[in-house]
């Protein structure tokens, strides 16, 4: 005869399956990658916004993304803990742990989205890997990287620009103004002369502007008056490092290089973002 059931009784022979609870947002499965998305949202992309406060594509369609991409948010808070580190170097070894972590999930999430891309040409795969190579080209320069490695990121997103059809409106004029600002801003520092015809950057500039929401925040601010000084400092470090590689080092004695210099500081004193 079967037994009553009793309350709070169980059968020796069953077994308890406890079903682990899901992530709310893919990649962030560590108490620490709260603070680090929170520290995103709050500081780090309005440091690297270099648009308009009202179209700032960091805290706008790149969040909104990488919250449904695995990949993205590797990526988003591997670049989040880089600018805590840069910001407070004393955060803890955690941070550390966590960047680490992070930065070796949004490499193979990166390349498997390549991978993945070449079968399934959509446009949201498109765009997630672009924001992934430039949130990685942030973080490389944010991390204080000298040795130029930041530059492969940067010349894959200009390729993907270039060749892709796939890209949206907005993630493609986001990454054509990106890259033109840091491609103006690398020339400055690298060691190469650089010959950059300032006509063919303000083409560039007006064609870029007809091409999306964020472009003209981004000339208007950034951009707006600095193409000339950004033109002349190639022209005096060029001429600065002519003079001492044949072992002159009182440059300032070239009249027209210091006037050019002098003309330089005037220029960037004076101004004033739009």
């Amino acid at each position: 005869m079967r037994k009553p059931w009793r309350k709070g009784a169980r059968s020796k022979s069953s077994t308890m399956i406890v079903s682990e609870l899901p992530q709310i947002i893919s990649a962030m499965d560590n108490p620490l990658d709260s603070q680090l998305f929170s520290y995103f949202i709050i500081h780090a992309a309005q440091a690297l916004n270099i648009y308009s406060e009202t179209n700032n594509p960091f805290d706008g369609f790149v969040i909104d993304m990488a919250i449904g991409n695995t990949g993205l948010m590797h990526s988003l808070l591997c670049l989040s803990a880089s600018c805590l580190l840069a910001h407070q170097p004393s955060s803890g070894q955690e941070i550390v742990v966590r960047h680490s972590h992070h930065f070796d999930r949004a490499v193979v999430t990166l390349r498997k989205g390549v991978e993945a891309y070449s079968s399934d040409n959509s446009t949201q795969n498109a765009d997630c890997i672009m924001l992934q190579t430039i949130l990685l080209a942030l973080e490389a320069i944010i991390t204080g990287e000298i040795h130029g490695s930041y530059r492969c990121h940067l010349l894959a997103a200009q390729r993907l620009v270039d060749s892709c059809g796939d890209l949206s409106s907005d993630v493609q004029s986001f990454a054509r103004q990106f890259l033109q600002y840091h491609n103006l801003a690398n020339t400055i520092s690298c060691l190469d002369p650089v010959n950059v015809v300032k006509s063919s950057m303000q083409g560039c500039q007006t064609e870029t502007a007809e091409q999306g929401t964020f472009s003209g925040s981004c000339i208007d601010g950034i951009l707006h008056g600095l193409l000339d000084p950004m033109s002349r400092t190639r022209q005096v470090r060029d001429a600065i490092r002519y003079h001492r590689g044949i072992g002159n080092s009182r440059w300032f004695m070239d009249e027209q290089l210091l006037s050019l210099a002098l003309g330089v500081e005037t220029q960037l004193r004076t101004w004033q973002s739009r």
